[in-house]
């Protein structure tokens, strides 16, 4: 019982943890950029219609990715720049949308599988208590809708959807 209490709590905790590192990593991505990425990420914004703080905007954009990246490695004087620039993006969009990045077919299959368990997409604990349901939805979305998808699907979701409440680690041997 006391196992079963700390392993609770603990998930309690890393989730509290996420949470909380989710707003700081959303709230300004962009403050640890040096001066060029910034500009760069400033006028990609601009041109996707975004404001830089905003997002949801910049990480569903067809356009601000490719705009940022391109201007960083055009513009800022140390090519170097561009990896943690880039990199400072896509973790606060991984934040913001643990889909970003799939394919948009993927991302929709996810989307619908998630409305069809009465959860949002990004609220693990709900997805993970209805764990079961949302796999099928899933995964019969995938392929009605994108079957060259599948095996992309399948390695998505054993990386990126882990249910620590659901899925306890296994005990020590």
């Amino acid at each position: 019982m006391r196992l079963t209490f700390s392993l609770l709590a603990s998930t309690f905790i890393t989730l509290l943890s996420l949470t909380t590192t989710k707003a700081q990593t959303t709230a300004a991505w962009w403050n640890s950029l040096l001066t060029c990425p910034v500009q760069c990420a400033t006028s990609a914004a601009a041109n996707a219609g975004c404001d830089i703080n905003d997002l949801k905007c910049l990480c569903n954009s067809s356009t601000f990715l490719t705009d940022f990246r391109n201007c960083v490695e055009l513009s800022c004087a140390v090519t170097s720049n561009a990896n943690p620039a880039i990199a400072a993006f896509s973790n606060a969009c991984l934040a913001f949308d643990w889909t970003w990045g799939e394919s948009p077919c993927i991302r929709n299959c996810a989307s619908k599988a998630a409305q069809a368990v009465g959860c949002d997409l990004n609220d693990r604990i709900c997805l993970c208590n209805h764990k079961v349901a949302f796999l099928a939805k899933f995964y019969a979305c995938i392929t009605n809708n994108c079957p060259a998808q599948l095996e992309d699907a399948q390695n998505f979701i054993a990386t990126d959807f882990i249910c620590p409440i659901v899925d306890p680690p296994p005990p020590n041997a």
